[in-house]
């Protein structure tokens, strides 16, 4: 009879199966470095061959030629002096009130807030790194204005292929870092199948020898006298028997020990919830008092102002009606795009679901159709079973 071997069937399907996944995955990977690759090389070659810096320093000599050529390329390349850069807005102190009244007309509880205010702030920042030059202050090599004003050009013109230049390093260098990342999980995901590999090959081996290793049942005759086989019995002299009731005895014992550690450890939790519970209730009052004080200081070391004395005389309730007015509707722009949102957010969901519903009934009709299989697969193996039982073979 041949051995029925369903464990290492299921075993060598689920590893041939994982050995197909890896193999996929490994592919893809690869694929992805090679299109990463080529990405790199694409941009290495651009970055190398613009010539846009050469071209443009080889038209400063046809452009400025009666001018020194070095000091025209060292303001190309560098700008003027340092003095005579303008910084965005103009001094540091005005440039940070400017920044401070943009930030000022944000809503705190505007919930992209934060976003609006890095994006001033990058504003002001680029303002900032901005190169604003004069005539009469920036003039070098006794220029024409004409000439000047075309200096200033190629300038800018470099200033922005030099930004450009920049971007294309970075770009570079991320593609180059994703490139390795990628690099390295294509050689974890190449030893894993290397593994998988292995052990598919193992199992197949295994399967080989159990096909042609079979057993065969002989039944022999001594003449006229059959012997008999003697009864199989189980061997009963090392067991020992214990009473139900010595076995129920002990459990309730071993419940009852292991109750009694659980009320006491939920007693010590709970001693130590309201232990720390008192403790931010002693630490919250004592920050109240702080704040307190120093409110308290604040308010007698005040100074009064025009704008106090406008307040106290109620002239500031103008002002605050127009700010309220105003805050109310920019609450009512915030609640339109939150339930825009809200309504595109939502039919995505609506449609997820309907897709997980399909992908469920779909499932389900599988099993079933999987189950009936599997049954008639039953029914066929008991059948075969059934008509080799009352066959016999001598050798």
């Amino acid at each position: 009879m041949l051995h029925e071997n369903k464990e290492i069937k299921e075993e060598e399907k689920l590893i041939s199966d994982k050995k197909d996944k890896l193999e996929i995955e490994l592919q893809d990977a690869k694929n992805t470095i090679d299109r990463f690759q080529r990405m790199y090389e694409d941009f290495d070659t651009e970055f190398k061959e613009n010539t846009a810096t050469i071209d443009q320093e080889k038209s400063l000599k046809q452009k400025f030629q009666n001018s020194s050529y070095k000091a025209i390329l060292s303001f190309v390349k560098n700008g003027g002096k340092s003095a005579n850069k303008a910084q965005g807005f103009g001094a540091t102190q005005e440039k940070s009130s400017k920044e401070q009244e943009a930030l000022a007309q944000l809503w705190e509880f505007d919930p992209y807030s934060i976003v609006d205010s890095n994006e001033i702030k990058k504003k002001f920042i680029e303002e900032n790194k901005k190169e604003n030059y004069s005539y009469e202050r920036d003039n070098i090599q006794n220029l024409s204005p004409e000439e000047f004003e075309l200096l200033v050009e190629e300038r800018m013109h470099r200033i922005e292929m030099d930004k450009q230049r920049k971007e294309m390093e970075e770009e570079i260098g991320h593609i180059n870092a994703h490139k390795e990342f990628c690099e390295i999980n294509s050689n974890e995901l190449d030893e894993a199948f290397e593994d998988i590999k292995s052990s598919h090959i193992e199992i197949e081996n295994r399967m080989v020898k159990l096909k042609y290793n079979f057993e065969s049942v002989v039944f022999l005759l001594q003449g006229q006298v059959e012997v008999a086989q003697a009864p199989v019995a189980t061997d009963y002299k090392d067991a020992i028997l214990i009473k139900t009731k010595v076995i129920e005895k002990e459990n309730e014992e071993v419940i009852k020990r292991g109750n009694k550690n659980v009320h006491k450890l939920e007693q010590i939790t709970n001693f130590k919830k309201k232990l720390y519970h008192e403790t931010w209730k002693n630490d919250k009052l004592k920050l109240e008092i702080k704040d307190l004080i120093e409110r308290a200081i604040d308010v007698q070391l005040y100074k009064v102002t025009k704008e106090t004395q406008e307040i106290i005389k109620g002239n500031h309730r103008t002002k605050d009606e127009d700010e309220k007015k105003r805050l109310e509707d920019q609450i009512n722009n915030l609640q339109e795009n939150a339930k825009a949102r809200i309504e595109v957010i939502t039919k995505k969901k609506k449609k997820l679901k309907r897709e997980i519903n399909e992908k469920k009934k779909e499932n389900n009709e599988l099993e079933t159709r999987a189950r009936d299989l599997q049954r008639n697969v039953d029914q066929r193996n008991q059948i075969i079973q059934l008509r080799s039982k009352g066959k016999y073979y001598c050798l």
